[in-house]
């Protein structure tokens, strides 16, 4: 008895419950959440999946019932995933690409949202992807720094993708690939601490580090069983995800993180050396998304190389002239 409540605390079992339930009866495919606010002021945000217009549904989480709509202007291709911004803003990803036909696939980035429906400014970012169009559902904006992050949605495994650190308004920004990512990733968002990311598919929760590139899988644990689990958010404190699915009148629900994951994600002990994450330095994830430009370790070794050929070649003449020299004498 006692080995088996040992195993069930070191698994730590997934409890949840219900936060509310989605009663609009225009939300039938909820495909991603984020809380946002505190108090009177908490709400959780939705998308529908495609088929609907560019809009964010407010949600009012004692109630479940919508307090707000709020359009913004695009095209709504296929929009498939949010994420909270700096400031309150709110990014919304129309990513969602089945065929991988699309050019470019857009983001959407939106001032905080209030109650009431309302039209709200927008700023438009068209991405495209290296190496060709990807499926995604998978938005993730870091909590420090804004940078963006796109996953792919692949039954032969995925790739997060990093987005330039200044996107350009005015031209298409290019994703590169940084690292893998489980397959048919459906949602993720980024740990109130920066460092680390939750991404989740239609029956798990998989917590990656990403304080080294590629990312590394820290742990995965069940969610509960849905009729098609896309919605991820991580709660404010980082302790537990609210999770939504396709389907009408649907639970919205609370995931407590398991202990044994939580104790992974404690900072690291403090050493005499300093360290420094890679979004606070140079780093080969700017590297690798510096738009256009090539990095300087490159130049600098090929400026080694061309050096050293000219210093061999220089050699070469002076040997041969020594040579003719002592020939004529």
């Amino acid at each position: 008895m006692i080995a088996l409540a040992l195993s069930l605390a070191l698994a730590g079992p997934t409890l949840t419950d219900d936060l509310f339930t989605l009663h609009d009866p225009a939300i039938t495919e909820s495909s991603a959440v984020v809380e946002v606010g505190r108090g009177p002021d908490h709400r959780v945000l939705t998308i529908n999946d495609s088929g609907d217009g560019p809009v964010v549904y407010v949600l009012d989480p004692r109630t479940g019932r919508t307090v707000g709509r709020s359009s913004y202007d695009g095209d709504a291709v296929d929009v498939e995933a949010l994420a909270p911004g700096l400031g309150g803003e709110v990014w919304v990803g129309d990513i969602g690409d089945n065929g991988a036909v699309r050019a470019d696939v857009q983001l959407y980035r939106l001032p905080a949202l209030k109650d009431g429906d309302r039209e709200v400014p927008s700023t438009r970012y068209d991405l495209v992807y290296r190496g060709g169009a990807r499926d995604a559902e998978t938005l993730l904006v870091q909590p420090r720094t804004g940078r963006v992050f796109v996953v792919s949605k692949s039954f032969f495994g995925g790739k997060v993708y990093a987005a330039p650190r200044d996107l350009r308004a005015d031209r298409p920004n290019q994703l590169v690939p940084v690292g893998p990512a489980p397959a048919v990733v459906t949602d993720g968002a980024f740990f109130p601490d920066g460092r680390h990311v939750v991404l989740r598919d239609y029956s798990r929760a998989y917590v990656l580090d990403t304080t080294r590139l590629p990312w590394r899988r820290v742990d995965s644990f069940e969610l509960p069983d849905q009729p098609q689990g896309e919605g991820v958010a991580v709660r404010r404190g980082g302790r537990s995800l609210l999770v939504s699915t396709e389907g009408e009148a649907q639970p919205v629900q609370v995931v407590p993180v398991p202990a044994r994951v939580l104790a992974e994600l404690e900072p690291p002990t403090p050493t005499s050396t300093p360290q420094v994450r890679d979004e606070e330095q140079p780093s080969r994830l700017e590297a690798l998304t510096q738009d256009g430009a090539v990095p300087w370790t490159l130049v600098g070794g090929i400026v080694g190389v061309c050096a050293l050929l000219g210093l061999g070649f220089r050699l070469r003449r002076v040997r041969a002239a020594r040579r003719r020299s002592r020939s004529t004498r």
